[in-house]
């Protein structure tokens, strides 16, 4: 069987137009070169719609340099894991684009993983840092201390743009919004063979 023989090409619309079957030849660049490209293509297109609430990908460029600048302050360096302890939700979506710039690996984790899936998770992954949210703060400081995760960065369950964390937070912690605010959009530079 061929490539062009495979039965689900002909699904491959976008309304009544068909679509390529493929887009190669397919650059080789960082997939994270992908946000910066739309971000210069697109600055005002919308990026992410969630909840009546969005961002433009000029926008979320930024705002993903600088927490991937925040990830590198923490000291996440290439080949380094963040596990991702979020809902689906735009902290989500930075967070995944900023673990991808500061050369790290993103681990995503489900939040609907019990104690000790996360732990396994978390574990097994050798993370060095969890970003979650507020409400699930108190079941990552529960298995911080059994595994390599270093810091936790917790955003509010309402969201980081509409309100900050209520909750005093212990060291090693550190607040989405503050990281935000306290870092510049200026990415570290790390060398990344996209093959």
């Amino acid at each position: 069987m061929t490539y062009a023989d495979k039965p689900w090409l002909k699904s491959y619309k976008l309304g009544p137009y068909k679509l390529k079957e493929s887009l190669a030849p397919y650059p080789k660049v960082p997939l994270f070169k992908a946000l910066d490209d739309s971000a210069e293509k697109y600055p005002g297109q919308t990026a992410i719609l969630f909840e009546g609430r969005s961002i433009n990908y000029r926008e979320l460029k930024i705002q993903a340099d600088k927490l991937a600048a925040a990830l590198a302050g923490l000291g996440v360096k290439k080949g380094d894991r963040v596990c991702i302890f979020l809902p689906n939700c735009m902290e989500f979506i930075i967070s995944d684009w900023a673990v991808l710039k500061a050369g790290a690996a993103v681990v995503p984790t489900s939040i609907m993983r019990t104690d000790e899936g996360l732990l396994h998770e978390a574990g097994s992954s050798k993370s060095k840092v969890i970003i979650c949210r507020e409400e699930d703060l108190d079941r990552v400081l529960g298995i911080k201390d059994k595994c390599d995760v270093e810091h936790i960065i917790v955003t509010s369950t309402d969201g980081y743009d509409i309100k900050e964390v209520s909750t005093t937070l212990p060291e090693g912690t550190h607040e989405f919004r503050k990281l935000l605010d306290d870092n510049d959009a200026t990415p570290p530079q790390v060398d990344i063979d996209p093959m």
